[in-house]
């Protein structure tokens, strides 16, 4: 009788256990993955804009000018191209003091 009542309550035991282990390790659960950040194109422009103007400061650029148009501000907006890439490039009023640029 006593075995009998041993293996119920080693069942009942085991299953008390796993369900508290169950229950803890629900509790000690941690989220691993990062926490997402969403970015509004605002803020995720200025923050492309600061870290391209740390790194690039002062940095001197060659390549092949197309599609430039002066605007009424006095600036000039170019593509700025290679073989390989092209990136839009602005020449400001400040710099272009009596030059004629395109």
């Amino acid at each position: 009788m006593t075995s009998r009542l041993c293996r119920a309550s080693d069942k009942n035991l085991s299953w008390v256990a796993k369900r508290l282990i169950d229950l803890r390790m629900n509790q000690l659960t941690l989220n691993l993955q990062p926490e997402r950040r969403i970015y509004t194109v605002s803020d995720l422009t200025a923050r492309i804009r600061e870290l391209l103007g740390q790194e690039f400061h002062g940095c001197h650029r060659a390549g092949e000018i197309s599609n430039c148009r002066p605007a009424s501000s006095g600036h000039y907006y170019f593509n700025l191209k290679d073989e390989r890439a092209q990136c839009a490039a602005c020449f400001s009023s400040n710099s272009n003091a009596g030059m004629n640029f395109c």
